[in-house]
């Protein structure tokens, strides 16, 4: 078992994707999963409650995707704390920038990700939309996947509240992930838990997330660092 406070060293290896569509949003666009849960211990905001003014936005919420700090950790970005202060601990030095090189980067495509009400609940509208946390539209090149997303049959995916060993949203936690605190479940064939980008439809201080056995029916506080990140891209 990995332990704090120990320095491990880890094997470097090819990042593993999944193809989920070749045309997406109708962009042309390839867009690609990661097979694992690649790291943890980045909360998709340290604070669970208050909200913030950044910019225009009057009314920032613990659970915006936008302003959070998993994003900032994606894309090699600056975020805001609840001081409106910028914290520049990712600033070029993000996932982007960490796991490609440089002309790796240059084969990926920045996005337009929706993260519209629409986006947030389930492809088959099953789940309440998130009207009231639901944030502007992002343009990133490396993003998490949102609960419509997660749920849409012709990206491989079964229903919001199917589970089970074989469920195609299952993702095994990789040994770095868990030296940084990610979940993996010792149950056969389940992995560990992961984060969408999707806020909870009910509270500003949970998000969406899939389980360790493929449901995608929960939430997850917005600070909690077991969570494991599972990170989406493009590629044309």
């Amino acid at each position: 078992m990995l332990e704090r406070g120990t320095t491990y060293y880890f094997k470097v290896q090819p990042i593993e994707w999944r193809v989920l569509t070749s045309n997406y949003n109708s962009t042309g666009k390839k867009l690609l999963l990661a097979e694992s849960i690649l790291t943890a211990n980045v909360p998709y905001y340290y604070l669970n409650s208050g909200t913030r003014s950044i910019d225009d936005d009057t009314t920032v919420y613990p659970n915006n995707y936008k302003y959070s700090q998993i994003r900032a950790y994606l894309n090699g970005l600056n975020y805001y704390n609840n001081s409106n202060t910028a914290v520049t601990t990712y600033n070029e030095k993000g996932f982007l920038q960490k796991a490609f090189t440089t002309s790796a980067q240059d084969l990926i495509e920045t996005t337009a990700v929706d993260n519209s009400a629409a986006s947030t609940t389930d492809s088959s509208g099953a789940v309440r939309q998130a009207t009231t946390y639901a944030c502007e539209n992002t343009s990133d090149k490396i993003f998490l996947l949102s609960e419509k997303e997660v749920t849409t049959s012709t990206y491989g995916f079964a229903a919001y509240n199917s589970s089970g060993t074989f469920n195609t949203r299952i993702r095994v936690t990789t040994d770095y992930a868990k030296a940084n605190m990610a979940y993996q479940s010792t149950t056969s064939g389940r992995g560990g838990n992961w984060r969408l980008r999707s806020p909870d439809y009910s509270y500003s201080e949970y998000v969406r997330s899939v389980r360790d056995y493929g449901d995608t029916y929960t939430r997850s506080l917005v600070f909690n660092s077991y969570h494991g990140v599972c990170p989406a891209l493009c590629v044309e």
